[in-house]
């Protein structure tokens, strides 16, 4: 469970202990000790977010071998709230003999990446966007960006 909206259910569930933190603290924590220790972890704990990307086929036609590239931007907000693990995504990535249906997807190979809040800052619309261009092999390369950030807001919306 993520930091904050741990710590809020541990508020809604005791809400007696929280009332005794605020007004006598020693006495809350020898009244409430298993509730002082939940809260402090849960005030420490850092949002976690974990992804890969894949290569997903939307369309009518099989796709065979295709390249992939990825481009990362990450804004200073990002860089300076949040720990970034699993390095950037390799910019290209060829997938040859590899075939995709119709409705098939593929995890992007060494596209794992791991984000850990450094302090309460949210990740927003435009802190980490990847542009994207995959080329196929019977028709026009296809091209588009994910907003990372934007994704992760209407999921938790």
């Amino acid at each position: 469970m993520l930091g904050a909206a741990h710590e809020a259910e541990l508020r809604s569930k005791h809400p007696e202990a929280i009332e005794a933190f605020k007004t006598d603290a020693a006495d809350a924590v020898i009244r409430f000790p298993e509730v002082f220790v939940e809260l402090m972890l849960a005030h420490h704990q850092r949002d976690e977010i974990v992804f890969d990307f894949i290569l997903r086929n939307d369309g009518e036609l099989t796709i065979r071998g295709p390249a992939i590239e990825l481009r990362e931007v990450r804004s200073e907000k990002l860089l300076d709230g949040w720990t970034v693990q699993g390095g950037r995504a390799r910019p290209r990535l060829e997938m040859p003999g590899e075939v995709i249906f119709p409705g098939d997807q593929r995890i992007i190979e060494c596209s794992e990446c791991k984000l850990l809040c450094k302090r309460e800052v949210p990740l927003a619309e435009g802190d980490y966007v990847v542009g994207w261009r995959v080329y196929l092999d019977n028709s026009q390369p296809s091209a588009g960006e994910i907003d990372v950030g934007g994704e992760i807001q209407s999921a938790r919306g």
